[in-house]
């Protein structure tokens, strides 16, 4: 049987994993999206609740990013979990604010700015 991904047509051997029918790149982005995103939703419901922490923006979750008070603290990234337990991204999380785009922005420009 031949590789080939139903998704982006990919056929290189070697971007697949054991299923044939998915790239590895399809396959990544599918399980992100499917359930690394839904415990990330999950994350700042329990944190929170849907909203920034300093703007009050509400909008939903695809609006909010998570923004590790001090990054002497940081582990990791709490968006590029793959393989992490639970505890460890519970104790990550409460290094992190959860803030919309925009005021991570600003958050990160006056961090700079000292």
């Amino acid at each position: 049987m031949s590789h080939l991904c139903k998704e982006c047509g990919e056929t290189e051997p070697s971007n697949f994993y054991s299923k044939k029918w998915i790239c590895k790149k399809c396959w990544n982005h599918y399980t992100y999206q499917k359930g690394i995103q839904k415990f990330i939703d999950y994350l700042v419901t329990k944190r929170n609740g849907i909203e920034c922490e300093r703007c009050g923006f509400d909008k939903g979750f695809w609006g909010l990013a998570f923004h590790h008070r001090d990054p002497n603290q940081k582990e990791f990234s709490i968006d590029k979990n793959r393989g992490k337990n639970k505890e460890d991204l519970y104790k990550e999380l409460d290094k992190c604010d959860v803030l919309c785009h925009n005021c991570h922005a600003e958050r990160h420009f006056e961090m700079r700015q000292g």
